[in-house]
């Protein structure tokens, strides 16, 4: 999540910072936000570690009393986590401080910081080969950790921004969730991948791509037979006009299923229903047995029961009778088709019905009942479920609430709550972390179909590109991130909005279909203003990748024109230009105002729409002509020093 740089968040880092230079395990002073993201229970089932992020610290639960008994402060945006199978040790990735803590679990105490890549979020444990996989979220890595030396022996290239890992049963193979697509917005058929590669060497042997316009990959799960892998994420409908939300015009909830034996992908469902979307799918976890399958809902704040068994083997064309008539002439099954044709599972990334007339799937508040939220209330209760823990009897599942500072423990045989336990007392919202709250909360949008983040994670971009109507229709424009972009006026590519906060309030109206009170969208302009750009990971990689990055500066300045308009804190003189790339659909003498060079190394695809997959195809593909910098001369050489200083930006 965004680090929110709020009096609140100050006063977090200085009571974490003390805490942890006075050894103190006592629990953090009460004006700290909490934010538990992850659960994992101890291998006998009587603790559970709850990862706090916004308060940096390990809490940790007695589960048989629920109750919270200790707190280890850790710092550093504490992340995913793993457990050693003798319960000794725990294994905490540390965002902000690109390492994963070594823990005791017997007194709390950090008996090690392995450094690791950029901002590590997911991590997966291997008894079997004693080694930690880790999820360098801002690197596009994987790094592979020695548990018997406690270092890092080697890393692994991904796609982009790798969220989450899993190890297959036999060790042998790592499979990994790239969070964004990588390629160009113009085509249909860019989306997110799956990684796969080799435990032992880290040789790469498969990427897995799912459908067009998956993105914002989260959690991964793998059979206890090895056979699949199950992950969650979204699916946009980026190619069609915004105009309506219903029937998941724009955005859905998908649960996709990779096959294993021949690495490929078999079969991605929809997580929606008809009229209600499931909103931001977030972490999942199997029963013992792999027949059924937990999955959180973030966006809406709620947990998903999935027959998981029984919808491998239906997609697999063995459907129940029942299941395969006709039901009607208005109406066409899904399942008939896939039960004459498995091969027409593919279809089923497009139905919003499969899943509920099968009876596959029954979703779950996370507090036990829905929640009717008022806009002009405290907001600090919040949801926002993440990574969730099931029990090994698998009768109880721990549901982190990131937005409540709680854990809630629900029965799984009814979806009822069992249990609410606080990580720690939780102080009322300021405007932003009101603002963050409601840019991750889907419940405000007309039937539940999506959250600002859905379409901007963390307030960046998701890699698409969208026809938002705002300058006509047939005018696809990409997703901009919206990091200080109230600094720069006006807004969006062709300027049509005055400034940020017009957008803001233009995206509830137009874009979740909602009708919010001024506090709400002044909320989110807080929120947005709070969040500071993240330093490049790229200058820092190596000796090479920083004198590359000095050359490139000298050639941005200096031979190739760059800072003739990208100049100041942003990098951009915040002027209209005609910079050659008028699209077809563009409309004809429009002029494309100067974009911000904030955080440019993670905001591919790049031009106003998502043509250029990369750097390398602005400076020359784009390019010909010269008008956006003049760089048609530059030698290969020169062209990789200049792309390198631009990822440093």
């Amino acid at each position: 999540m965004t680090t929110v740089r709020s009096h609140h968040g100050i006063r977090a880092f200085v009571l974490t910072l003390g805490c942890l230079l006075l050894g103190a395990s006592a629990a953090l002073a009460a004006n700290v936000y909490r934010s538990p993201y992850a659960v994992v229970l101890s291998p006998d089932g009587k603790r559970a570690y709850v990862s706090d992020r916004t308060a940096g610290a390990v809490v940790v639960l007695d589960t048989a009393k629920g109750q919270k008994t200790a707190e280890w402060p850790v710092g550093n945006e504490p992340a995913g986590m793993a457990v050693a199978a003798d319960g000794k040790t725990l294994y905490v990735a540390l965002a902000k401080a690109n390492a994963v803590a070594v823990v005791a679990t017997a007194n709390g105490k950090v008996m090690k910081r392995v450094a690791v890549g950029a901002r590590p979020t997911g991590v997966a444990l291997s008894a079997k080969l004693n080694r930690l996989f880790v999820c360098n979220n801002a690197e596009d890595t994987v790094s592979m950790v020695d548990l018997a030396t406690l270092t890092q022996k080697w890393k692994v290239a991904v796609v982009r921004e790798p969220m989450f890992a899993a190890v297959t049963p036999d060790g042998a193979r790592v499979v990994v969730t790239n969070a964004l697509p990588l390629g160009p917005a113009t085509e249909s058929s860019t989306g997110a991948v799956v990684s796969i590669f080799d435990a032992k060497q880290g040789k790469t042997g498969a990427v897995v791509k799912l459908p067009g316009g998956s993105t914002n990959c989260r959690e991964i799960a793998i059979s206890p037979d090895g056979k699949w892998a199950y992950l969650v994420h979204g699916v946009s409908r980026f190619q069609v006009p915004t105009t309506q939300l219903e029937r998941g015009w724009m955005n859905t909830a998908a649960l996709s299923i990779v096959n294993l034996a021949d690495n490929s992908h078999y079969g991605t469902v929809l997580l929606d229903s008809i009229d209600l979307g499931a909103a931001d799918p977030f972490g999942m976890t199997l029963t013992a047995d792999g027949k059924q399958m937990w999955v959180s809902l973030s966006g809406t704040h709620e947990v998903a029961r999935i027959e998981i068994a029984k919808l491998v083997e239906m997609l697999g064309g063995k459907i129940p009778p029942k299941l395969a008539k006709p039901i009607g002439t208005a109406n066409t099954n899904p399942w008939a088709d896939v039960k004459k044709d498995p091969k027409a599972r593919y279809k089923l990334v497009n139905d919003l019905m499969a899943m509920y007339f099968a009876e596959l799937i029954e979703r779950f508040p996370t507090t036990g009942k829905r929640l009717l939220i008022r806009y002009d209330e405290d907001l600090s209760f919040g949801k926002g479920p993440k990574c969730i823990a099931l029990s090994a009897d698998g009768k109880q599942l721990f549901v982190p609430n990131y937005y409540g500072g709680t854990v809630t423990v629900l029965n799984t045989a009814n979806g009822k709550l069992a249990k609410t336990i606080a990580v720690g007392p939780q102080p009322k919202a300021d405007m932003v972390r009101k603002g963050e709250i409601i840019f991750h909360d889907a419940t405000l949008c007309f039937q539940h179909w999506q959250s600002c983040s859905t379409c901007h994670p963390n307030a960046r971009m998701d890699g698409l590109r969208w026809d938002l109507l705002n300058d006509g229709m047939g005018n696809h424009k990409k997703t901009r991130s919206l990091v200080k972009s109230h600094q720069t006026r006006p807004v969006m590519s062709m300027g049509v909005r005055a400034k940020a906060e017009v957008g803001v309030r233009a995206g509830f109206r137009f874009i979740l279909f909602a009708v919010v009170p001024e506090e709400t969208s002044a909320a989110v302009d807080a929120y947005l203003k709070s969040i500071e750009p993240e330093a490049s990971p790229f200058p820092k990689l190596s000796k090479q990748h920083a004198a590359a990055t000095a050359r490139g500066k000298s050639l941005f300045e200096g031979k190739g024109e760059c800072s003739d308009c990208h100049h100041g804190p942003l990098h951009t003189d915040m002027k209209p230009y005609d910079v050659g790339t008028l699209g077809i659909y563009d409309r004809k003498g429009n002029t494309f105002y100067t974009p911000k060079l904030s955080e440019l190394w993670r905001l591919a695809p790049y031009l106003h729409d998502g043509r250029a997959a990369t750097l390398e195809e602005v400076v020359t593909k784009y390019n010909k002509d010269d008008k956006h910098g003049m760089t048609s001369k530059l030698s290969k050489q020169e062209v990789a020093d200049l792309v390198m200083y631009l990822k440093s930006l």
